[in-house]
This record gives C-alpha cells, sequence and structure tokens, in this order.
C-alpha cells in the first residue's frame, strides 16, 4: 500500500496559487524533512529572515514541513510529545511565522491524513497526531 502522505504531522503551505489536489498539482515541492537525533542542536539556526528570503527566492508550489521527525522527536516545544534533548528553536514556528507574514492561515486538513494519490483516504478520519494541517 503506498500512500502519498506517511508522515507524522506536516504542514502544506500553498505558497503560490491554490490546487484542488495539491500533490499532483505542484510542479516544484520543497520537503523538509526532519532527522532529529539526539546529538544535534534542532533548529539551533533555523531564521525567519532567512526562511522567508528563501521561499521568496525558490518560489515554490507547495511547501511540506515535518513537525515531528521519523525518530519520533518533535521540532517544537511540547508537553505531550517527545522534544529532543537539544531543541534550540522551535522550528515549527519559524515557519508558521513566515507564513503568516505572506498572509496564509493554518487550518486542520484531516481529510488529507495519508492519502493515496487519488486522493482517497487511507485511514478512517479520524483525529490523532497523523494529522495533517494546511496554511490556505
Amino acid at each position: 500500500m503506498r500512500s502519498l502522505c506517511a508522515f507524522a504531522c506536516s504542514l502544506l503551505l500553498a505558497a503560490t496559487g491554490r490546487a484542488e489536489n495539491w500533490y499532483t498539482e505542484s510542479f516544484w515541492l520543497l520537503h523538509e524533512d526532519h532527522h532529529t537525533t539526539g546529538v544535534h542542536e534542532v533548529g539551533r539556526d533555523a531564521d525567519l529572515e532567512e526562511t522567508s528570503r528563501l521561499v521568496g527566492l525558490v518560489k515554490p508550489d507547495m511547501i511540506q514541513i515535518h513537525a515531528k521527525g521519523n525518530p519520533g522527536w518533535t521540532t517544537y516545544p511540547s508537553k505531550v510529545g517527545h522534544v529532543p534533548p537539544k531543541l534550540a528553536k522551535d522550528v515549527l514556528a519559524i515557519w508558521r511565522d513566515a507564513a503568516r507574514r505572506d498572509g496564509e492561515i493554518m487550518k486542520r486538513r484531516p481529510e488529507w491524513n495519508r492519502m493515496f494519490r487519488d486522493g482517497s483516504p487511507v485511514d478512517v478520519p479520524r483525529f490523532d497526531v497523523h494529522q495533517m494541517v494546511v496554511i490556505e
């Protein structure tokens, strides 16, 4: 079974235009994956100004950011999630603030959770930590 998105929790940013099927209609999808470890300072070099500048330069159709890496650690402070021992900055907040600066709004999109390429859901829709959030 191949799922379109099998990620723990992601943010999606429609940087230019709006598409009904963001995956198949996005030509340039920027995917930021976090493989956090207990050794590195997560988010140490994350910077709002630099993030906004680079996104403005490359102008992707869609940006996908992991809120939780595959080892299970978050990229943001959490009282319920597993925070890496060396979380230096809230990476998710940097991306959120960059989106707000561009007039984008974050919304929960549970129907986008673990979707097949044709748009049909992999799971029974329900709220859990694996849901996706979109910035529209």
